[in-house]
């Protein structure tokens, strides 16, 4: 059972019901095109090219947690960026609450994956942000091997992080997520 009065969204499984459920629904993604008032960090963002969103706007869940997999159908020469666990045959799993506290990236995009120890982690970079890619991979490379070193003990971990030019410097936390905006240029120095 799930319910939103917010947005007078609700959703019912009848009776006792034990099983897999599948729903199919329509998500209304405009406001990845337009400036979103808190920072579209917060909620989502287009390029034109690729599309980064909070999944909160994406996936419904179930109060219950328990485990959860998704497969994306993707047009070709897109890919996808999630912080969850990539599975054989292009299905990712994570739990219910992981799928709607997080981000996810999908289209054409730059960036690269990295791994430090058990820490592995993903750059997604949208837009013209992209033309510093070079840059912002070995800024985040020196952090992560500081930080395999602070803490050499480490469990497997997965981590997205997104960026993104915009009006103001801002980021967003998730659970194995951010997103962050930042003016151009972007150089050594800032």
């Amino acid at each position: 059972e799930f319910s939103d009065e917010k947005y007078k969204a609700q959703w019912r499984v009848a009776g006792s019901y034990q099983g897999t459920i599948r729903l199919t629904y329509t998500v209304d993604l405009s406001l990845a095109k337009t400036k979103w008032p808190a920072g579209n960090e917060q909620a989502a963002y287009f390029d034109g090219k690729a599309l980064f969103a909070a999944s909160r706007l994406l996936f419904i869940v179930s109060d219950l947690d328990g485990p959860a997999t998704v497969k994306f159908r993707l047009p070709p020469l897109a890919r996808v960026s999630t912080p969850w666990k990539n599975a054989a045959g292009g299905l990712y799993t994570a739990s219910g609450q992981s799928l709607v506290n997080n981000t996810l990236v999908v289209g054409d995009y730059g960036g690269k994956r990295m791994r430090f120890g058990n820490f592995d982690f993903e750059i997604a970079l949208l837009g013209d942000v992209t033309k510093s890619d070079a840059l912002i991979s070995s800024t985040l490379q020196k952090f992560a091997r500081a930080f395999t070193k602070i803490f050499p003990d480490t469990p497997p971990s997965s981590y997205l992080i997104t960026l993104f030019f915009a009006d103001s410097e801002d980021g967003e936390a998730y659970d194995a997520s951010a997103a962050f905006t930042t003016k151009p240029p972007l150089t050594s120095e800032n």
